[in-house]
């Protein structure tokens, strides 16, 4: 029974395998283009179908349980905004629970068939699943702001050539806006609009808050001096050798650090070639034991 099960789970890895690579031949949609052509009329996949009769009542359960404090909640909240994710920081983190919480307990179904292993590694699979969920976000603003720090000696730069003729730091910021990069747009969008609809002093630390980088931090505080109508040009030239000199470290450090991750990938191959040639010596081992009366 044991190895039936085996053969059966490793044919259907094998097809799913063969399919995407197929798929990347023939250059087949992939399932994200089939569910954004299936939202533009309307309609929901069978994933999105078993996330809301599944996941999300046990979200909801969840996430009226959590107690965050109010900084973190807002921490939560500005970093979900930032990656275009419309949900509470509750919800979230809640959605993330009640994924693992099915993973491991689907592990459960195999100890009637006597596979108790797969079950141990669904739950072992489920704490990592919820690991890895919890850094995606922070992953994405990581390298968020990333980009905006090595986008940001430039912003510097083209902000004092333009100082001497203009103070107008809106009419700035939208000419900028058109030439910045992606991560940059996003954090200018919300700038801008906020610089429009409300205080410029207030729009600019509230720009400053929802980042949460140092060389913002800094930034700003250059920016503010200029509503005051101070003359910061020298400050923004010191500025911009000192970001220039910050990013000529960090890739520095990069690239000291790929030696390390080359060596890093040839031990996993090793591993993945170690564990390909025991899977048959282990299933040919079972068969044995099978044969022998002993499992």
């Amino acid at each position: 029974m044991q190895i039936w099960i085996l053969q059966a789970l490793g044919a259907l890895f094998l097809s799913y395998g063969l399919y995407t690579a197929l798929a990347n031949i023939l250059a087949l949609p992939s399932g994200d283009t089939k569910a954004a052509f299936r939202q533009l009329f309307g309609k929901r996949t069978f994933k999105q179908k078993m996330h809301d009769k599944l996941v999300l009542p046990v979200a909801k359960a969840i996430s009226k349980n959590l107690r965050l404090s109010e900084y973190k909640r807002r921490r939560w909240k500005s970093d979900l905004q930032r990656v275009g994710i419309e949900k509470t920081p509750e919800l979230y983190i809640g959605e993330n629970l009640a994924c693992s919480i099915w993973i491991g307990a689907a592990g459960f179904l195999f100890i009637p068939l006597g596979m108790q292993f797969l079950t141990i590694m669904l739950i072992i699979y489920a704490i990592l699943f919820y690991r890895k969920n919890s850094s995606r976000l922070k992953n994405a603003i990581k390298k968020m702001n990333k980009d905006i720090e090595a986008e940001l000696p430039r912003m510097v730069e083209t902000l004092n050539y333009t100082l001497g003729d203009n103070n107008d730091l809106i009419a700035f910021f939208e000419r900028y806006r058109r030439v910045a990069g992606a991560a940059m747009g996003k954090a200018l969008d919300r700038l801008i609009f906020n610089m429009k609809t409300d205080n410029t002093e207030d729009a600019l630390r509230e720009f400053e808050r929802s980042l949460a980088i140092p060389s913002i931090t800094t930034f700003v505080s250059t920016l503010l001096g200029i509503t005051h109508g101070v003359d910061q040009r020298t400050t923004l030239i010191v500025l911009e050798k000192d970001f220039r000199a910050r990013q000529r470290e960090i890739l520095r450090k990069e690239m000291d650090k790929r030696p390390g991750k080359v060596r890093l990938a040839s031990v996993i191959m090793v591993f993945g070639m170690v564990i390909l040639m025991l899977v048959p010596l282990i299933v040919m081992v079972i068969r044995t034991l099978g044969e022998t009366g002993v499992v």
